[in-house]
Order: structure tokens, then C-alpha cells, then sequence
């Protein structure tokens, strides 16, 4: 053992025993004999992990190693989960939903039962008396079988506080349940399938993206510090337990390996024209015979004809999801995989663990970059590897922050930077290093952020690229291009980006209420695409926006229950994806308002355009906040625009604009 070295102890529970939670917290909100489990029951239930009681029916999909197993008492006993409220229940309706009115949904499960009263009488239905209409009885056997009920979602409950999926029974018993699933369906066919991406938010994406040809990379964290890799190829995430305070049991991985790519697949018809799959996946958590299986999962084709599941097991369970032996890596122009998640971070867990010191930042990047190419070496000794010529289809990423310094010798540091010299990329190898590309005050270079919503504050906010990011993206520019001038070749990709500057712990109310309004203003939007259209100046290449949600923050839109409208910044990525193309073209300002900032003069216009063939895209974007602020007058705000394009005619000619508050 070395300083700092890594020391990972694995030990699989079926059911966690207390003795392992130290006495100081045991029993604090979790009893003394059990865990908590992500089940709200009476008094008289007592659940547990068991292995399937046999037979187990084909039929049943991925059933896994174990089902739940509830010893049901005397009378009427109830279980529930608290994954709903209503929508005018404040800030609590951000973190839970509501069914969607006027959709179909299944409620589906996997049951058998010994001695339930009523003939095994089994009632689905929902806590709290919201949706009181929608209710089921099954009539459970001594034998495994799958009960479904379809029903119509009515209109959402509004002041209505936690409920949630119940299930009632009369004790006593023993009911044994696996695979329970809630979803919305608009076909017959989505019902036979193990996994349904939901409509809203696939069609919604599908929507910020170009209608025709290449669509952008869709970035995925499978970060379940307990998830071992074969949960993550499954349908169903393993579960996890938090040994802590609260002494809990949940589930793993909200999305699994093929949900992922089941989603992306139906961005589009053809691998050129779907969305790319970009999955984070915990570096140190896994074995190299786990990164060989993920290879072989993801591309050994399978003929049932010639193959066995004993000779390609990973792949047999891809056949088995897919009913095809077509590998995923044939259903994608790319698939990139990036190995952990802001490795440079001050190491809160799970979702950070990086290879510098406790509460340290930025530290460790040669040896994440070290890690990488040992990784990389065992997943490109899997045979897959050559005999599917995935050095064009697999790329790899390694994460960065804002840090790039090039000194006067041509050497280059930087977290990223670092990791990608001591990870050495091979000829034909695919690599990226993500920065990030935030505008608006950030933690992670020491800004403050906003107190109070103000002008100067807006004009500042619409300054945010010029001010932050582009000194930031020019030294990322100089140390790629000095880098790739000493033979280590990589693209710059925005692993995050879009509105910053928010606080998840503002000192005030109002702090708080500020920063939402800028960071969901139309000023905000505008310094977005600026980062955005400026990053291309600089080489970048893939631009991900985070994130892809609902409610508060960095969110993209509102909440379900207010519409899941699109913020302005989204808006302002689909303006860019559905209505400009091709390359970036060089643009020449002649003349422009200014505004000083310190000792910088700041243009308050920004000007940039691209071209695909014949058809051209300008995008122009104004700096300027009408009134009186810093300082100055300007008016209504407007600044007259002539453009002097390099042609004189043009078949068509059409304006999009961005507006709003």
C-alpha cells in the first residue's frame, strides 16, 4: 500500500443485517432489526429479499436473483411508495409527479401468494385517496403469474400531499412479488416490450433536435456506486443500502444499459440520424472482466443458429431484450464512453471519486489519465474489438473542468489536459476530453453569486461568455493545439454546459428567487447560445446541455404539472439544432456598441454564422439591456443590424427569434 491508494471492499447482501451500522445511529429512523426499504407498510408486514420460490415461468423477464418476499399479518394490511403529490403542494411538487391526464397506463407485476384471506385477494390502487376511481382486485394463486390492469389517467390531484402506487391484501400470508411496473403506453405494441421510453420526454427531445441527419450525443449517468455491471446490462438496476443515519434501501441505476439505448434508438430511423448514446460509468467499481462483458454486450453479434449463451452470455442477454442478434453498436454512428464523473472534484460520494486527496479539487489528473489507459487496454483486449472495427464506432472521454494553463516550453497542465497525456491515445483511437461550458457566475472558479435580481445583473448575465467563458475556452484552444502538435490527438467537447450561476443553498429567499430568474431569463438564454456558437470558434466539438429535467436549477423545462414547458435556454439550443447547420464560417464586425467592463471593452453585439451548401445561417445576438443601468441610457435597447452577406439573392429568406421576459 501507497499513500492515497484505492482500497474497494465488495460484499454482497441479500438483506443487510444491522450489526453492520455502527450503534451510534442504529435504530435512529430505521429499527434496530431491518433497514429501511422504499416501502411505506403497516404494521403487520414484514418484507424481505428471497430467491424465487420454484418454478419460475419463462414468461417472467429478467427476473433477476431475488424477489420480495412480505409476511402479511392478521387483518388488512397495505403497502405503498411516496412517488407522487399534487401540483400546488410548493417546492415538494419539483421532486415528485403526477400520471399524465388523458394517457394510458398498465399497472403490471409478478405474484404468487400462500394463505392471503379472500382467495388471495390483491388490490392495486393509489394512497392517500387520490385517484380514488382507479382500483383492481387479483385473484392471486400458489403459482408465479403476471396480473395487469389498464386504466385512463384522470386529471391531476392539485392539493394533495404524498401518495403513491398501494397495494391491499388481508392477512394472513405470504405474498411474493418481482417486476412491478407502472407506465404510459400509446400502442398495443409498447405492451409486450420490457422497457417503454415515456412519450413526453423522448418526443420533447426528439423535437430540440435537427428533423434530418445528424442528431447531437445524449449523455447518461450509470453512477450507482452499488451497481455491478451485470445489473447495469439488465432491465432491472440492482438495489442499494445506504448504511448511514437513516439505514436505507433503494433502488440502483434510475436508467439500465438497454433503456438507454432502447430510448436512443427511437430518436431515429437509421444509426446516422438517431441521437448517440454517451454513458458515464463509474470507473473504480468495476472488474476488467465487467468492462470485457459491457464490450461484448454492446457488440458481438449473436446467430442462435451458430452461438451458445454458454460461449457469449453478455450477448445472449442482448439477443434475449432484443429478440435479434444485431449488435447496438450497429444501431449507432457512435457510442461514446466516459469514465467516471468529474473525477476532479472535492470527492462527495457516490457520484465524484476521483484520484486526488479528500476535499482537494483539480488534483489527480495524470492518474485518472493512467487508470484510463489501463481500462481502455482491457476493453480493447476483448476480440469483439477488432473483429467489429469499433476504434470507429467506441469513443472514449475523459472528464476536465475549467483549468488549462500552456506554458512558455509548450507543456501543458490541467486536469484534463493531464489525464490525456498519461493516458496517451493510440493511432486509431477516439478520444475527447469535456470541459465544461457554463456562463454565469460558477463555484467550481470561485465567482459569487448573484444576491439580488437587478438591470445590472441582466446585463451582466448577457455578458457571460465574454466576461467567463471565452478566456477560459481560449486557453483550452492553446493547450489542444499545443498538444496535438506533440502527437496526443483529441477532440474538446462540452460535457456540461448552459445557465449557471444557481445555488442550492442560497442565504435568502430572495437570493434564491434571483437566481432562478436569471438563470431562466432570456438574458441567460442568449449568454447559452453565445458560449455555445463561441465554443466553435475554438475548435469544440460536441456541446451537451445539463440538464435534460424538470423543475428548478439547471433544469430544461417546468415541472410536469405546469406543462413541462421548455426554458428559454432550451429554446435557444433547438434554435441552434433545428435552423443552422454545417461549418462555421469566419464573420467580420465592422462596427458595434461597446460597453467597458474593468479594463475590457465589450462588444454588445455577437455575430456568427454557418453553412451547409447553398444554405446559409446568421445568427446575431444582442448584448444589450434596454434602460438605465450601469451607469448609461440605452434606450429601448434595440441596436439597427446591416448584414453584407456573400451573395446577392437568396430563394428564400426566413427570421427565427428568441423571445420573451
Amino acid at each position: 500500500m501507497q499513500p492515497w491508494d484505492y482500497v474497494i471492499i465488495e460484499r454482497k447482501f441479500v438483506n443487510f443485517d444491522m450489526k453492520y451500522v455502527n450503534s451510534r445511529v442504529r435504530g435512529v429512523a430505521a429499527p434496530y432489526d431491518a433497514p429501511h426499504l422504499p416501502w411505506h407498510t403497516s404494521q403487520g408486514m414484514q418484507l424481505s429479499y428471497v430467491p424465487h420460490p420454484a418454478p419460475i415461468p419463462a414468461a417472467m423477464v429478467d427476473p433477476g436473483e431475488t424477489c420480495l418476499k412480505i409476511a402479511v399479518g392478521a387483518g388488512k394490511q397495505t403497502m405503498m411508495q411516496t412517488v407522487m403529490i399534487g401540483t400546488q403542494m410548493g417546492g415538494e411538487s419539483l421532486w415528485y409527479g403526477q400520471l399524465e391526464p388523458g394517457q394510458h397506463y398498465r399497472f403490471a407485476g409478478w405474484f404468487r401468494q400462500q394463505g392471503l384471506a379472500d382467495q388471495g385477494a390483491l388490490t392495486f390502487g393509489f394512497s392517500a385517496g387520490a385517484y380514488p376511481d382507479i382500483h383492481q382486485t387479483f385473484q392471486v394463486t400458489g403459482e408465479w403469474q403476471q396480473y395487469t390492469f389498464d386504466f385512463v389517467a384522470p386529471a391531476r390531484p392539485g392539493n394533495q400531499w404524498h401518495f403513491g402506487p398501494q397495494l391491499s391484501m388481508n392477512g394472513p400470508g405470504t405474498l411474493w412479488l418481482d417486476n412491478l411496473r407502472l407506465f404510459r403506453y400509446d400502442s398495443p405494441a409498447e405492451l409486450a416490450q420490457p422497457y417503454t421510453p415515456g412519450p413526453t420526454p423522448l418526443n420533447e427531445l426528439i423535437a430540440s433536435q435537427p428533423a434530418s441527419g445528424r442528431k447531437g450525443d445524449h449523455r447518461v449517468m450509470l453512477l450507482s456506486r452499488d451497481e455491478p455491471m451485470s445489473a447495469l446490462l439488465s432491465w432491472h438496476g440492482t438495489s442499494t443500502i445506504s448504511p448511514d443515519w437513516s439505514t436505507s434501501q433503494g433502488p440502483g441505476a434510475d436508467m439500465t444499459v438497454p433503456m438507454v439505448l432502447m430510448f436512443d434508438e427511437k430518436t431515429g430511423a437509421t444509426p446516422a440520424t438517431r441521437m448517440r448514446p454517451w454513458f458515464l460509468i463509474q470507473h473504480l467499481l468495476h472488474s476488467e472482466d465487467d468492462w470485457r462483458h459491457l464490450l461484448e454486450y454492446l457488440a458481438a453479434p449473436y446467430d442462435p443458429q451458430v452461438d451458445t449463451p454458454a460461449k457469449k452470455p453478455w450477448a445472449y442477454l442482448r439477443y434475449q431484450q432484443r429478440g435479434t442478434g444485431k449488435p447496438w453498436t450497429e444501431e449507432f454512428a457512435q457510442i461514446t464512453i466516459e469514465f467516471g464523473n468529474e473525477t476532479w472534484h472535492n470527492r462527495f460520494f457516490p457520484e465524484w471519486i476521483g484520484f486526488g486527496r479528500l476535499n482537494a479539487i483539480h488534483q489527480g489528473g495524470k492518474e485518472y489519465g493512467y487508470f484510463a489507459r489501463y481500462l481502455i487496454d482491457v476493453i480493447e483486449s476483448s476480440p469483439y474489438w477488432a473483429s467489429q472495427h469499433l476504434a470507429s464506432k467506441i469513443r472514449f472521454s475523459l472528464g476536465a473542468n475549467y483549468q488549462t494553463i500552456v506554458a512558455k516550453d509548450g507543456s501543458v497542465t490541467g486536469y484534463g489536459e493531464e489525464a490525456i497525456q498519461s493516458c496517451g491515445p493510440k493511432p486509431q483511437e477516439n478520444f475527447v476530453v469535456g470541459h465544461a461550458n457554463y456562463v454565469g457566475p460558477k463555484w467550481e472558479t470561485g465567482d459569487k453569486a448573484q444576491e439580488q435580481f437587478t438591470d445590472d445583473g441582466v446585463q451582466a448575465t448577457l455578458l457571460g461568455f465574454l466576461t467567463g467563458q471565452q478566456q477560459n475556452q481560449q486557453q483550452m484552444a492553446n493547450g489542444h493545439d499545443a498538444l496535438a502538435k506533440a502527437g496526443v490527438p483529441y477532440d474538446i467537447a462540452a460535457y456540461e454546459g448552459g445557465p449557471s450561476g444557481y445555488s442550492t443553498n442560497p442565504k435568502s429567499k430572495e437570493q434564491g428567487d434571483a437566481l432562478e430568474r436569471y438563470g431562466k431569463s432570456l438574458a441567460m438564454a442568449v449568454a447559452a447560445l453565445d458560449a455555445w456558437l463561441g465554443s466553435y470558434q475554438q475548435g469544440w466539438s460536441d456541446q451537451l446541455f445539463s440538464a435534460y429535467a424538470e423543475g428548478k436549477w439547471w433544469s430544461s423545462h417546468t415541472d410536469m404539472g405546469n406543462g413541462f414547458r421548455p426554458h428559454a435556454s432550451w429554446l435557444a439550443l433547438t434554435l441552434r439544432n433545428r435552423y443552422a447547420a454545417g461549418d462555421l464560417m469566419a464573420v467580420t464586425s465592422n462596427t458595434a456598441p461597446t460597453l467597458a467592463v474593468g479594463k475590457n471593452v465589450l462588444p454588445l453585439i455577437g455575430v456568427y454564422a454557418m453553412r451547409e451548401g447553398a444554405r446559409w445561417s446568421v445568427f446575431v445576438l444582442s448584448r444589450k439591456l434596454d434602460g438605465k443601468h450601469d451607469e448609461q441610457d440605452f434606450g429601448d435597447g434595440a441596436t439597427p443590424v446591416t448584414l453584407h452577406l456573400p451573395f446577392t439573392s437568396a430563394k428564400k429568406v426566413t427570421l427565427y427569434t428568441l423571445s420573451g421576459d
